[in-house]
């Protein structure tokens, strides 16, 4: 009732959406009402409740529309939180996959990084999000290129063309810290290949 009031101050909306978020309950009602409180007037109340939804962690349909939808926020940091929301969801519905990948190339370097991230922790091998990321490895933030090979290795994917774009990023990249990241997802994406019993 709380996030439906908006009478109340906006710290009492904030407030009621972290505490949902706290408790973690999936009953339709908290959804509905943590989805709905995203299109808040105050933008740090939305923020508040995609990092619930997130810690929630439900994958309904109705919660990843309402997500993928605040990712087009004109706040930047609703944008960043819904993207961290869906990375923590996990789910590789198609239309998660498409609205991350189209948030890699948002204008806010940190919408970018988040985006990356949670492609990252979904792991979905689709050559949409494959390319997406490899481009992403050339972006002109580092924190977005150290995010993308981060995700290119807990993917795991041996295509050669995430190859070739780490094996560049590792011999080109500027950044002491995008190379150890593009060192370790080519790691990663060898132990991913080696057979299970060894």
């Amino acid at each position: 009732e709380l996030l439906k009031d908006k009478a109340s101050e906006g710290q009492v909306r904030r407030d009621a959406a972290r505490s949902l978020g706290e408790i973690g309950s999936v009953d339709p009602q908290v959804l509905s009402a943590l989805t709905t409180t995203l299109e808040d007037s105050d933008e740090r109340v939305r923020k508040d409740a995609a990092r619930a939804l997130g810690k929630i962690g439900s994958a309904d349909p109705q919660v990843l529309l309402a997500l993928t939808t605040t990712l087009k926020d004109s706040d930047e940091r609703v944008r960043k939180y819904a993207a961290r929301a869906l990375g923590k969801i996990g789910s590789a519905d198609p239309q998660v996959l498409l609205a991350l990948t189209t948030a890699l190339k948002e204008e806010d370097e940190r919408v970018r990084y988040s985006a990356a991230r949670a492609l990252g922790e979904i792991g979905s091998d689709d050559p949409q999000v494959l390319s997406a990321l490899t481009t992403a490895l050339e972006d002109s933030e580092w924190r977005v290129r150290y995010s993308a090979a981060k995700a290119l290795g807990k993917i795991g994917s041996a295509d050669p063309q995430v190859l070739l774009a780490l094996t560049t990023t590792l011999k080109e990249d500027t950044e002491r810290e995008v190379r150890r990241s593009a060192t370790q997802a080519l790691g990663e994406i060898e132990s991913a290949q080696e057979p299970a019993d060894r």
